[in-house]
């Protein structure tokens, strides 16, 4: 009976710091969400009381932030996709697809924004025809797309470097990157406050902003892939960034 017992508050014990754990991430969630919807009403309120000098100008202000109230809606959503995959309540869309050709996507989506920045983004694919893997693949893709983009944005120089292959009943990948720091470890988001009569490019910078902070985009990967029953980790030495990650492969 006393063997019992202990089991239950042990498993009890558990329970209460997992939650403990999961009030937290959805807190900062919301700490983070607050700030950007907040800016984007007070955007709203200024176009409101006659910010813009002509209907002209005032259609690009409205276009701006509708464009920013898109970004926020988007991280909105990564977040409740998130909290439904922890609480059992995502309706998750399982099937068989290319892993090769979600990667290309990728590839060719980012490849503008490195070149932008002066950056090389290099993705290794494995040799065959097709890598066929099953689960959710927009659940997949938004992780490997938070991922990279997220590496990029911090990146200010060389090259990123994404590998991946397929080992028995395992995907495992290797992403690379150098960085100043261990940008992951960051907790803040930056400053989007706008003065009385901000300028359109304020505005603009504005809505390319609004993005949660490193460290909580990478509790969100970490979620996203232990989804697929996968790990992610991380190693940082010598101003090279290294994400390593792997998830089980079931047989077709």
């Amino acid at each position: 009976m006393s063997n019992g017992s202990s089991a239950l508050n042990t498993d009890l014990a558990i329970a209460l710091q997992w939650g403990q754990f999961q009030a937290r991430f959805f807190g900062q969630v919301a700490h983070e969400l607050r700030s950007p919807l907040s800016t984007i009403m007070g955007l709203q309120q200024l176009i409101l009381t006659d910010l813009c000098e002509s209907p002209a100008e005032e259609r690009a202000f409205i276009a701006e932030s509708y464009a920013a109230s898109q970004k926020l809606l988007g991280l909105l959503d990564l977040a409740i996709a998130v909290s439904k995959l922890e609480y059992g309540q995502s309706s998750k869309r399982a099937e068989w697809f290319d892993l090769k050709t979600l990667c290309g996507e990728l590839e060719s989506l980012l490849r503008v924004k490195a070149q932008n920045k002066n950056l090389r983004l290099t993705i290794a694919h494995p040799v065959g025809a097709t890598l066929d893997i099953f689960g959710d693949r927009h659940h997949l893709q938004q992780f490997f797309l938070t991922l990279i983009d997220t590496t990029l944005q911090r990146a200010q120089q060389g090259t990123i470097h994404l590998s991946y292959s397929q080992k028995q009943n395992k995907i495992t990948f290797q992403l690379t990157s150098t960085q100043t720091t261990d940008f992951w470890r960051e907790t803040h988001v930056p400053n989007l406050t706008l003065g009385d009569r901000p300028s359109l490019e304020e505005v603009q910078q504005l809505a390319q902003a609004l993005e949660f902070s490193p460290a909580l985009k990478w509790q969100l990967c970490q979620k996203l892939l232990a989804n697929y029953g996968g790990t992610l980790t991380r190693q940082y030495q010598d101003q090279t960034m290294q994400v390593t990650g792997q998830f089980p492969q079931p047989h077709r």
